[in-house]
């Protein structure tokens, strides 16, 4: 479970209640959402967004299906995807 507070991500494992993320939001640039039991409020969608955080939601093969960012930053997203999707890889 995904879940905001204080300008934090905290992550908690379903299976194991002491294990805890807390991750500084300003740390992140893009957060990948990868699995089917990730839960997510719109608490912290909201928080991503003021802190220009993209979001990115993937289906049960794993590929990405849908992301979401911030008006004030979608193109600096967007520019920074389509750089990454450009890359070749390593040899």
């Amino acid at each position: 479970m995904v879940r905001g507070g204080n300008s934090l991500w905290i992550v908690e494992s379903l299976d194991d209640k002491e294990r805890v993320l807390n991750i500084p939001m300003e740390d992140l640039g893009i957060f990948i959402l990868n699995h089917a039991r990730i839960r997510c409020s719109q608490t912290v969608s909201v928080l991503a967004m003021k802190h220009n955080v993209a979001v990115i939601f993937c289906d049960e093969k794993h590929l990405p299906t849908g992301m979401v960012v911030s008006f004030a930053s979608h193109s600096l997203h967007a520019k920074i995807l389509r750089q990454q999707i450009d890359l070749s890889e390593p040899r």
